[in-house]
């Protein structure tokens, strides 16, 4: 079972919106392309990734519950979980490429995500995790996610999507009142 809730502040957990997702846990096909994802979300973690008894495996869920909230309980279809496996096969493969060229080039434009999407304080970010539904932008070890406007099935459309998450940063920024004056 694996018990997934917002990171925040320090209250009660058992008061947050939560999901329990239960499931077998797999081996992953990819074990380089796994430890270079994993490694980029936690980068301390190359001083024992390659252990004999560490390993990279996926969930493939078969039951979920979510809380959401007092009075708002339900049982979830693990698809509605899940991208489709096209979808994410066609994004993972471009992920790597697209969060280095991000890192390399438009460190301001995952900044402005952060600062003004997110709401964290500014820093160095950089992409850790890229995939159809969002980018994951990491600062020391801070993690925020910036979901897209809709689910991205490709290269192309990930790159639209962030341009428009670069655009929607920008004019919110715009519209401050620090900003203008």
């Amino acid at each position: 079972m694996l018990y997934v809730a917002p990171k925040g502040d320090d209250s009660d957990p058992t008061t947050q919106a939560r999901v329990s997702v239960g499931g077998r846990l797999v081996p992953v096909a990819d074990r380089d392309g796994a430890r270079e994802r994993y490694l980029r979300r936690q980068p301390e973690a190359v001083l024992y990734a390659d252990f004999a008894d560490f390993a990279f495996v996926r969930l493939e869920p078969d039951s979920a519950h979510l809380v959401a909230g007092f009075g708002r309980i339900v049982d979830l279809e693990p698809a509605a979980l899940l991208s489709g496996a096209a979808e994410t096969e066609a994004v993972a493969q471009m992920e790597a490429g697209a969060a280095a060229h991000m890192d390399d080039d438009h460190a301001d434009a995952m900044a402005l995500m952060a600062n003004v999407i997110a709401g964290v304080p500014s820093g160095p970010w950089r992409a850790v995790g890229i995939d159809p539904r969002g980018i994951d932008l990491g600062c020391g070890s801070r993690v925020v996610r910036v979901e897209f406007d809709a689910p991205a099935t490709n290269g192309t459309e990930v790159r639209m999507a962030l341009v428009a998450l670069t655009k929607r940063a920008r004019a919110r920024l715009a519209e401050t009142p620090a900003a203008t004056g």
